[in-house]
């Protein structure tokens, strides 16, 4: 019994050092928790706030992930998309929660409907161990411009649809 262990640690080892990865990192496992993304999508966004400039505001923080819409006006808005994760998403909560409000969620795949006044409406949600987040984003039926979504808390998209990839 004991042999067959040590070869097992040794065949680890081994299976790792091709891989291109350190033993430690091998004994440590995937990357679970909700950290470990870049700086640019890090913190809420400095400029947002009910009734600010129409569009998307997406950041994450210690609680996950989070994206939110708003507009200056009270006339109905359009924000539709999808959200994908390279893994299943594990929580998701729907924040005003209205009646034409739709939200779907199918293993990595969030899909939204929202229909945004001059209030806020939005998603939080947590992804565990994913290496990327992709985001295709519209509003009012078109692809919603980069500059429009509003990354973190100074940035803005350079593009639509974006991805935000795990750092190490």
């Amino acid at each position: 019994m004991k042999r067959r262990l040590i070869a097992a640690g040794l065949a680890a080892v081994l299976l790792t050092m091709v891989a291109g990865a350190s033993p430690a990192a091998a004994a440590a496992g995937p990357r679970c928790d909700e950290g470990h993304w870049p700086a640019t999508v890090q913190g809420k966004p400095g400029s947002f706030e009910q009734g600010g400039a129409a569009g998307y505001y997406v950041w994450h923080d210690s609680d996950g992930w989070h994206l939110r819409t708003t507009t200056p006006t009270d006339r109905p808005h359009s924000f539709t998309g999808r959200i994908v994760s390279s893994d299943d998403i594990r929580v998701v909560r729907q924040i005003r929660d209205e009646g034409a409000d739709r939200l779907s969620l199918n293993g990595n795949t969030i899909t939204f409907s929202l229909v945004t006044y001059d209030g806020v409406d939005g998603i939080d949600f947590k992804v565990g161990c994913t290496e990327s987040v992709s985001f295709a984003l519209k509003a009012n039926g078109r692809t919603a411009p980069a500059s429009n979504i509003w990354l973190g808390a100074t940035g803005t998209a350079r593009t639509n649809p974006f991805r935000v990839h795990r750092v190490d």
